[in-house]
């Protein structure tokens, strides 16, 4: 079992924890060692459904949604709860299927460009609204201090596109304990991988880790509506919304109301009509 990136952030927390420091004086060194292939402050954007800011924001939680096949369209989504593996000792059958059932996620992106292509993509013929945000604002909102193992929950990285045939490979004949550590990275990082043909998204993706089992916080503040592939998460709208784009189309009339919707929950940021036609 081991670790595969953030190695000297993984050192720091070491050392720091080692020095007495507290959780939230370490909170900045979790964010860092959570991020994978991503730079923190960098913007990064996700079209969804109007409908979808307006419950969350008046809830005050961010809404994952399931991360496997059945809910992103992907058959290679989440790969490891397909693979099978062999004990080499006992020759028992084995899956890691247990680990990475739990995690939920959204997709954002480092693309900048407004594409008619996603609004298409990801409005699904709804009203829709773009929204900015970085990987740190995100991280520091969803990383509760209430949560005592909040380090192990929240991840965020960019993901890595590859033929099909190298991806169903890779996880075939890598060892299974090449997915496991102390930290969850390597259970993290198989769900950053996806083939090429979605290249074009750039995608950056936000995940959680849902367990409620050992884990008071957890069952009485994470939402998981029963019979549905979501998870609604704690979070302060305020300390993550840089930006809100409306889709092409909407009228001047939605532009109000999603101001002062914002504006009396004291979120201030940029709200917009869509720069094209």
């Amino acid at each position: 079992m081991y670790l595969k990136k953030n190695l000297d952030i993984v050192q720091k927390i070491r050392e720091a924890d080692f020095q007495g420091q507290s959780k939230q004086q370490m909170k900045p060194l979790y964010i860092e060692q959570n991020a994978f292939d991503v730079d923190l402050d960098t913007p990064i954007y996700r079209v969804m459904e109007l409908q979808h800011l307006y419950a969350d924001v008046s809830n005050n939680v961010l809404t994952h949604v399931k991360a496997c096949k059945e809910t992103w369209g992907d058959d290679y989504e989440n790969p490891l709860l397909q693979v099978e593996y062999t004990e080499e000792v006992t020759g028992e059958k084995l899956t890691l299927a247990g680990i990475v059932d739990d995690f939920y996620g959204l997709s954002w992106t480092y693309d900048d460009v407004e594409r008619s292509s996603n609004w298409q993509a990801f409005s699904y013929g709804r009203e829709a609204v773009r929204i900015k945000s970085t990987p740190r604002k995100l991280l520091n909102a969803l990383m509760s201090l209430d949560d005592n193992f909040f380090m192990l929950h929240h991840y965020i990285g960019k993901v890595n596109y590859y033929d099909a045939d190298d991806l169903v490979q890779y996880f075939k004949q890598t060892h299974y304990e090449h997915h496991l550590d102390s930290l969850g990275q390597g259970a993290v990082l198989s769900l950053m991988a996806l083939r090429n043909c979605f290249e074009s998204e750039q995608e950056v993706r936000l995940l959680y880790s849902y367990d409620p089992s050992s884990n008071d916080w957890v069952a009485q503040n994470v939402a998981k509506p029963q019979g549905l592939p979501l998870c609604r998460v704690p979070i302060n709208w305020a300390q993550i919304l840089d930006e809100v784009v409306l889709a092409p189309g909407l009228e001047d009339s939605t532009l109000s109301s999603i101001r002062q919707f914002l504006n009396t929950r004291t979120i201030k940021c940029l709200v917009k009509s869509s720069a094209l036609s």
